[in-house]
């Protein structure tokens, strides 16, 4: 086939124009086509058309969703994320039309981490001598900055996340270098060589960054408390011992709770939560089971030992000693409020704050 010759699209069938080719790896596409694909696909060049088609597929129940999504919350002024707490879902787009712009929908369990990136360029400025521009010295700049994000997301089969810019173009801060300014914040700092008026924009993209970096590190969070809680209800916990389980999982028990969750039988868990010690991985129900028939019952009164009177251990107090006694029974004791954590079961000190000191969990 010539260059200028007809070509048709492989998908939808229409003639494809003089410059609205868009090449697969085994056909053609018409733009009309590819302007349905996910905006933050980028493999269409290495895409069959059978893939092409299984994503418009896609794209066409993502917006059935998209035209029943409605925000709660949204975070940002140029590219915004759109959250939905009710349902749990969100999204990314410069457009809250939903229904036209198709923009994906995902849920709170897909959202997988956030990069925050700041690109600096620099312009050195310089004073006119006898017509000819000279350097100052020292050297003076000018400074610029974008300011971008990366969402990352898991389970989605045409994406793996959402590149985009949080500041519309450049906010340039005149002479003032901002780089020390996000220290230690979650932005990462790419310099290049390239006024004051603009440092309140330049704050404002910083704090939209860090929204949306909280946002996104709840939804990990919740979309795995999602994710642990379906694990739960396959082992039959009831919601006041699946929190039990999850708090103890945020003390000090990580790996036995994490085998416990694989591996344990229902008794083994609810022993557990009653505070029984003892847990030991299992190989095989059965055989576990086989094991305790074969093992004698040892009566109780075996193992206890003899209790001595208290008398007997008591050393004789030497009459320094009985005066420093005597004073520190003198000294009035301060009273600490302890409360029980309804999550973890522990007594503790609540923090200043009013959550649980061992868990963190809330205890109004």
């Amino acid at each position: 086939m010539g260059l200028f010759d007809k070509k048709f699209c492989d998908v939808c069938g229409e003639k494809i124009s003089l410059l609205g080719n868009r090449k697969l790896d085994d056909g053609n596409l018409c733009k009309d086509c590819a302007k349905k694909l996910s905006p933050w696909f980028s493999e269409r060049r290495h895409s069959s058309v059978e893939s092409i088609k299984e994503q418009l597929r896609y794209r066409e129940a993502n917006q059935q969703v998209a035209m029943n999504f409605h925000p709660t919350r949204t975070i940002g002024e140029y590219y915004k994320l759109f959250i939905d707490d009710n349902n749990r879902k969100f999204t990314v787009s410069r457009s809250s039309n939903f229904a036209e712009e198709n923009p994906d929908i995902l849920d709170f369990s897909q959202a997988s981490g956030i990069d925050l990136k700041i690109d600096e360029n620099r312009r050195e400025l310089k004073r006119t001598v006898d017509g000819n521009q000279v350097s100052y010295n020292p050297p003076k700049y000018e400074y610029s900055y974008t300011f971008k994000a990366t969402i990352y997301v898991n389970g989605n089969p045409y994406f793996d996340d959402m590149d985009f810019s949080i500041s519309s173009g450049s906010v340039n801060t005149g002479e003032h270098n901002m780089s020390n300014s996000v220290v230690n914040t979650g932005w990462s700092v790419s310099s290049a060589v390239g006024t004051e008026r603009n440092l309140d924009k330049y704050y404002n993209c910083i704090n939209i960054g860090n929204d949306m970096k909280q946002a996104i590190e709840s939804m990990k969070m919740q979309g795995g408390a999602q994710s642990q809680t379906a694990q739960y209800n396959q082992l039959g916990l009831s919601p006041h011992d699946a929190n039990l389980l999850r708090a103890a999982e945020n003390v000090a028990l990580n790996e036995q709770i994490r085998t416990l969750a694989a591996t344990g039988t229902p008794e083994q868990i609810q022993a557990f939560l009653n505070g029984q010690q003892g847990f030991q991985p299992q190989m095989n129900t059965m055989q576990q089971g086989q094991q305790m028939q074969q093992q004698p019952v040892q009566s109780q009164q075996q193992y206890q030992q003899p209790v001595q009177p208290q008398q007997q251990y008591q050393q004789p107090v030497q009459p320094q000693q009985q005066y420093q006694q005597q004073q520190m029974q003198a000294v009035p004791q301060m009273s600490v409020a302890t409360a029980t954590c309804p999550y973890c079961g522990s007594t503790m000190t609540p923090t200043p704050d009013g959550h649980c000191s061992v868990c963190s969990a809330p205890l109004s």
